[in-house]
């Protein structure tokens, strides 16, 4: 089994890589990859599938892979056709950081803390009961299943999605109070869109949105 993890809806800025690939040369825009492997996904190609491929190094980061994928996001992200993006890893390995701070902040100091000082790997099972995960299924349709997740987040309207991530990633830095003042903030802001009104418009009259990103 495995858990469905990463999907990203917009970029907030260029990742930085801890160490650097040999060999590595520039590629100019709608070119091959050579460390990932990049593609527009679902029934509308509204979806941006990444997915690392350094399988030899077991999907470290590097300067290369790094820029690549920058490239690649700042792509998807430019696309008006595409809502969301899925990165993933291969079947062996899937790098990441950020285990003393952010994981913290989804497991609790306890779990956490065994895992960074143990280096011990928990089950998919056990990261859905820490709330590390949202879902859990088989490797072989892992990719399918958070292709067809981001099909749902990119067939709403992309400033109101912007909105409500903006929202819930707050609350791991905000408290309470401030965090409900910008959700407020945030939700009063939809009036002025002209999506907000063809949600409510399209919920009255018992139909499908037709959402304009505007």
């Amino acid at each position: 089994m495995a858990a469905l993890r990463v999907l990203l809806s917009c970029v907030r800025g260029p990742l930085r890589p801890p160490v650097r690939c040999p060999a590595w040369r520039p590629f100019a825009s709608g070119a091959n990859f050579e460390y990932i492997i990049a593609e527009k996904r679902g029934k509308n190609n509204t979806v941006g599938l990444i997915q690392l491929n350094r399988p030899k190094a077991l999907n470290a980061l590097c300067d290369g892979l790094i820029d690549e994928l920058n490239q690649a996001l700042k792509t998807f992200e430019e696309d008006p056709a595409v809502g969301a993006i899925v990165l993933t890893g291969g079947d062996k390995a899937f790098a990441g950081a950020g285990g003393t701070q952010r994981l913290t902040r989804a497991v609790g100091k306890s779990l956490a803390m065994e895992m960074v000082l143990t280096g011990d790997r928990i089950s998919a099972q056990d990261a859905k009961q820490a709330g590390l995960v949202s879902k859990i299924c088989p490797v072989e349709t892992l990719v399918e299943e958070a292709i067809q997740c981001a099909e749902k987040i990119a067939s709403n309207s992309k400033i109101v999605v912007a909105m409500a991530k903006e929202s819930v990633n707050a609350a791991f830095e905000m408290t309470l109070t401030e965090g409900s003042k910008l959700e407020k903030k945030l939700f009063y802001s939809t009036f002025a869109t002209d999506d907000r009104k063809e949600g409510m418009t399209a919920f009255v009259e018992k139909r499908k949105a037709n959402f304009k990103d505007q």
